[in-house]
């Protein structure tokens, strides 16, 4: 079962959707949880932070509530909700994710130098 994979454990708030539904582990599931942690590098808070209980991170995540984006650039937000989209099949792949982090860094580099 999914939770003999993950050993029934983990922190729920880079859980993809589908894992905290009982659903199978998929690599997508990983794609999901990187773009949390980009979540929190890119913005520098935690994710959910403003969630007052964290035993309620699990539904919100389920129906499809996502750490507060407003304050990231619009390259860093459209790359998290293509890596955190609910449906695990509308998830970029960890190659689309390379590609774009390339590009994300190739452009700044060019910018500062």
């Amino acid at each position: 079962s999914n939770l003999t994979f993950t050993k029934g454990v983990g922190t729920p708030k880079y859980m993809a959707p589908e894992l905290l539904n009982g659903q199978k582990y998929s690599i997508a599931a990983d794609v999901y949880s990187l773009g949390i942690t980009f979540f929190e590098a890119f913005a520098w808070k935690d994710a959910f932070g403003d969630v007052k209980y964290f035993f309620e991170i699990p539904e919100l995540v389920s129906n499809g509530k996502r750490p507060d984006d407003k304050c990231l650039s619009d390259v860093e937000r459209g790359l998290l909700e293509e890596m955190w989209a609910q449906k695990r099949k509308e998830r970029i792949t960890c190659e689309e994710v390379v590609d774009i982090i390339q590009k994300m860094f190739d452009k700044t580099k060019n910018e500062n130098f």
